[in-house]
């Protein structure tokens, strides 16, 4: 049978516990637009919200769905932060930010090298792709160097614009042939899924994948 404490707290979200049970301590990053947000979980009933590097207390109020918590009466400027599933809506001083996402932080910063393509592995050659928050992504395509920008908004994947690459020869063909057919099938990349913190699936709309590793 459940506590008055949870039941109190299921009200309290709207039927909502996904946030409730995170402990003490626990971070979530979302996007809004081009400005990160970090929301800092206090428990049961309370939030920090760091917008542009300042801290900012909220506390839980009642919500048809999701998570909503507020500034308490008085503060100013006057902040409401509202979350449901992986997307959040902001208000600074009754004003919205753009519509928020929150950053697979698993993905970022972190160097992944490519394990397969289309289920073929790749043995002989090493191809790795990097996201760096700002946007930017970088890489070996074996012979070559590469990069570009891209925008990644929950599992959403968009690689924007054409790709850059360096242009130094291949040694053998098969490798040349690797490289072209990598730096052809990586923009065309849809979706962005951790299957677990060491392991990444890349697909497209065709069912086409790149599976990375770290």
């Amino acid at each position: 049978m459940l506590g008055k404490r949870t039941l109190f707290l299921g009200c309290l979200l709207g039927g909502s516990l996904a946030f409730g049970a995170m402990a003490a301590g626990t971070q979530a990053h979302f996007l809004c637009g081009k400005t990160e947000v970090t929301a800092i979980f206090q428990g049961e009933k309370e939030l920090s919200l760091m917008i542009h590097g300042v801290k900012h207390e909220l506390v839980a109020v009642m919500s048809g769905s999701g998570a909503k918590y507020e500034t308490p009466e008085g503060i100013r400027p006057s902040i409401m932060f509202w979350n449901k599933g992986t997307q959040a809506t902001i208000e600074v001083a009754g004003k919205a930010m753009p519509l928020c996402h929150q950053m697979q932080m698993g993905i970022l910063e972190q160097e992944w090298q490519v394990e397969e393509i289309e289920n073929f592995s790749i043995k002989n050659a090493k191809l790795t792709i990097r996201f760096d928050k700002d946007g930017k992504l970088s890489g070996s395509s074996g012979c070559n160097r590469f990069g570009g920008s891209y925008q990644l908004e929950d599992e959403k994947l968009a690689i924007k614009d054409s790709l850059y690459s360096t242009r130094m020869a291949c040694a053998e063909n098969d490798l040349m042939k690797l490289e072209t057919h990598f730096l052809s099938l990586l923009p065309t990349m849809t979706q962005a899924k951790l299957k677990s913190n060491s392991e990444l699936l890349l697909s497209n709309e065709k069912k086409q994948t790149i599976r990375l590793v770290r």
